[in-house]
């Protein structure tokens, strides 16, 4: 039972997946980075899991649905 509550607030936030625009900024490295969603403003810390996925290059814009895939808190 206490699994199924933690995956509660995990599937809401799927209700918030859409398709954007993003900025580019900050890279630390080829797999983590910072984007900033071009219509809120909103700053998004960005884990690439996919090792074969070319990441962007800082100053890019891009178009993705970003997937929540852990607790940030």
């Amino acid at each position: 039972m206490k699994k199924k509550l933690k995956l509660l607030p995990w599937l809401r936030e799927w209700e918030k997946t859409v398709p954007t625009f993003y900025f580019v900024g900050h890279i630390f490295h080829n797999g983590y980075f910072i984007v900033v969603d071009i219509l809120t403003r909103e700053t998004i810390e960005v884990l690439m899991l996919d090792s074969e996925a070319t990441p962007p290059r800082k100053g890019e814009i891009v178009l993705g649905t970003l997937i929540p895939v852990g607790n940030v808190d």
